[in-house]
């Protein structure tokens, strides 16, 4: 798939899928190996990471600087998590990922 800025590949075994974030446009990319597909879900602003959410049926992504989990299926904002940094307006995330445990770790950037 052709993007402005890809980054952020999460491979999701039970799915057999590759999350990837396409930041600049805002888009959520799953690609399916196995049949070369890849479906996007457009956040509507710069989005640095998605990660599948404990149900499988959630995704958590940042965008901007806020954390939101969407419904993997139709890309509707379930829930605002948090808000982070404000009141510095050119920060954003930058990256996030989970640990063994599956707390996330994320940081943010100055993206001026």
């Amino acid at each position: 798939a052709k993007c402005y800025l890809g980054e952020g590949p999460c491979w999701v075994p039970e799915a057999g899928k590759l999350l990837w974030v396409d930041i600049h446009a805002g888009d959520v990319h799953t690609f399916d190996p196995y049949d070369s597909s890849d479906s996007k879900i457009n956040m509507g602003g710069c989005v640095s990471f998605a990660l599948p959410s404990s149900d499988r049926a959630s995704l958590v992504c940042a965008v901007r600087r806020s954390l939101v989990l969407v419904d993997a299926a139709s890309g509707v904002v379930r829930e605002r998590i948090i808000d982070v940094e404000e009141g510095l307006e050119d920060n954003r995330f930058n990256d996030g990922k989970c640990d063994p445990a599956g707390h996330l770790i994320a940081g943010t950037m100055d993206d001026t």
